[in-house]
């Protein structure tokens, strides 16, 4: 028997009545469970079986497959599921979690990046622009892969002004001088300066994010498509939040 703190990232629908779950553990990273009956009506982890829900995990082992048995389930985040955008903000959240996890073993700080986030949201702390935005800044500051800012990646010059020229081939701001040799986009200095703060900040400090809503929702495009160019990340949820939300 196995014990594991998880958060649901996806289900995928298997044979009759099961789903095929796929877990974030705190201790463990991604996990793979089978859940036996949860698409029955009267299923006693119908509930524990859902995308979001989080909570404490009991699994039995078969093989090299895992069963779920039972669930303790701390929160399903009702409020997220409910909004429009929020829901699409967390479902980019738990793609990009899920991606992220082949590449790290920071579990630690990862889960706690994606759980404050979603409850940041969940309490109305944050919209969902600001919360997104702080997601994506932390974990590629944890990843090691943040942009370069306030000095060009190209040459290494101080780079200024506003709006800045940000290159994704170079991987951050490009000062002016090598801006007309290489593919430039051009961002707001401000989207740029809240980007730098969200990334250094705690999980358990995201609460005291003031970033405002445009700049945000700059830093969510901006490293949205940041992570495609460096990782080839490609996020299915983020194409229909730039559709609908952003």
């Amino acid at each position: 028997m196995e014990k594991h703190y998880c958060i649901v990232l996806r289900t995928t629908d298997y044979k009759d009545y099961d789903k095929i779950l796929a877990l974030f553990s705190r201790s463990a990273g991604r996990l793979d469970a089978q859940a036996r009956g949860a698409r029955k009506i009267k299923s006693e982890i119908a509930s524990a079986a859902q995308v979001l829900s989080c909570g404490e995990y009991e699994f039995y082992k078969r093989g090299d497959r895992l069963f779920l048995t039972n669930a303790l389930i701390r929160q399903e985040f009702f409020r997220v599921q409910n909004d429009y955008d929020a829901y699409a903000a967390a479902c980019v959240m738990l793609e990009l979690t899920d991606k992220i996890l082949q590449h790290t073993t920071d579990y630690e700080d990862l889960f706690l990046t994606l759980i404050y986030a979603l409850f940041a949201m969940e309490k109305e702390q944050l919209s969902w622009a600001q919360a997104l935005a702080y997601f994506f800044a932390r974990l590629t500051e944890r990843m090691g892969i943040f942009p370069s800012i306030g000095e060009c990646a190209t040459c290494g010059d101080g780079a200024v002004g506003d709006p800045v020229y940000f290159s994704l081939d170079e991987g951050g701001e490009v000062c002016a001088a090598c801006a007309p040799h290489v593919r430039t986009i051009k961002v707001a200095r401000s989207v740029l300066d809240n980007m730098a703060a969200l990334s250094v900040l705690r999980p358990k400090q995201v609460s005291e994010i003031t970033t405002g809503e445009d700049d945000a929702k700059g830093v969510v495009f901006l490293l949205g498509k940041y992570l495609d160019s460096m990782m080839e990340i490609r996020l299915k949820t983020m194409k229909f939040l730039k559709e609908n939300s952003l």
